[in-house]
């Protein structure tokens, strides 16, 4: 299992993403579809890095320098530094645009400016499971030996560990 994972990390490639096209016509529907999402995303997801980016950074910086080097305070400093840092950001730029259109463009701003932080984060996730698809059907595609073993490793696995899940019920009884 550890071999097959490496061989997952070092592909790029989920366990889950591996499976093959069940069509053509399908993989260019879905295609068609992320790129329709990506589209529409686009514009919120940009506004929303350049806007918290530097909060985000500077909670990474605070986190590591406070931290210690040790994973368990990191992790609890990026957390208080994201509730205390992105509620800031998001006050300051409806700030910045109470300044240019009064009492409409502050409360505007705070709520457009969360809500494309969140669209921002979907992107992300969205970008990076296409990209994960992507190379499991360039897999497919180009290198259809590699991909099959991955494919039979992967479901030996599941097999041996059900099997092991019977068995170990079977004992309870």
């Amino acid at each position: 299992m550890i071999r097959f994972e490496e061989e997952l990390r070092q592909a790029g490639v989920d366990t889950q993403e591996l499976a093959p096209p069940s069509s053509t016509l399908d993989v260019f529907i879905r295609i068609v579809k992320q790129s329709m999402k990506f589209l529409l995303m686009a514009g919120p997801a940009i506004v929303g890095t350049v806007v918290h980016f530097p909060a985000y950074r500077l909670g990474g910086y605070l986190a590591t320098k406070l931290s210690q080097n040790s994973d368990d305070v990191i992790s609890t400093i990026k957390i208080i530094s994201a509730m205390l840092l992105f509620p800031l950001t998001w006050l300051v730029v409806a700030t910045v645009f109470y300044g240019l259109l009064g009492w409409i463009g502050f409360f505007a701003a705070l709520l457009a400016i969360p809500l494309s932080g969140y669209v921002t984060i979907l992107f992300y996730e969205e970008l990076d499971k296409s990209l994960g698809g992507m190379r499991v059907l360039l897999f497919f595609l180009m290198r259809r030996r590699f991909f099959v073993r991955l494919l039979a490793e992967r479901n030996a696995i599941t097999n041996e560990i059900l099997a092991l899940g019977r068995e170990r019920a079977i004992t309870r009884e």
